[in-house]
């Protein structure tokens, strides 16, 4: 299941992220800080998490003015989605569907992407 959305919102909802090689990260480990993300007064070999650097990569834009809108995934089968549905009223209102919010399912944030 596909979702988009402000990052501050949908953020906090991953747990995962692709990195750049294709390799599926906990949004919590660390990894080095590219040289144009560094902070002022940071030396390179800095390290955050990746929801650290994605963190930065979304303040980058907002201070070219850009807003952000974050794509992320939730992997499940069908048969899951179909069965969360028939419990919750089949999403017939909006109220239905927040318990997609709090599935134990991993959100994986794919994206972030400037829009202008």
């Amino acid at each position: 299941m596909y979702t988009k959305g402000a990052p501050d919102f949908l953020l906090e909802k991953c747990t995962y992220c692709i990195g750049m090689d294709g390799t599926i990260k906990n949004i919590d480990a660390t990894t080095y800080v590219p040289m144009q993300l560094l902070r002022e007064g940071e030396q390179d070999g800095v390290t955050d998490t990746y929801k650290g650097l994605y963190e930065r990569t979304i303040k980058k834009f907002a201070n070219q003015a850009y807003r952000t809108i974050l794509v992320a995934y939730n992997d499940m089968s069908k048969r899951e989605f179909d069965h969360i549905k028939a419990q919750n009223n089949n999403f017939a209102k909006e109220d239905d569907r927040v318990v997609l919010e709090q599935s134990d399912c991993r959100w994986y944030f794919w994206t972030a992407r400037p829009v202008a």
